[in-house]
């Protein structure tokens, strides 16, 4: 519940609304889910970026493109037959 109200209060934001890049981590089990916010921005045309460690205290950012680019630099995250096939599919449809 609390994950919907803070996910709309961003949608709904003017500073949301009218970016044209977003920057937006990508949550684990235990956060906020975040993903209705990067699929939000990709129906809406805007650049999603995410954090990146490196190491030694470095952090940086980089650009997610779709769903699809996201599951493809990190093949090896566990994800189930169904939906690792869809992520490496040439022509992928609305997955669910």
């Amino acid at each position: 519940m609390l994950d919907r109200q803070i996910v709309s209060r961003v949608l709904q934001s003017d500073v949301y609304r009218n970016a044209q890049t977003i920057f937006c981590f990508v949550s684990m089990p235990h956060e906020i889910d975040t993903a209705p916010i990067f699929f939000d921005a990709w129906r809406s045309g805007k650049r999603t970026a995410a954090p990146r460690c490196r190491g030694n205290g470095q952090m940086d950012f980089f650009l997610i493109r779709s769903m699809q680019d996201w599951g493809r630099r990190y093949p090896y995250a566990g994800y189930g037959g169904r939906f690792y096939g869809w992520l490496h599919s040439d022509d992928p449809q609305p997955y669910g």
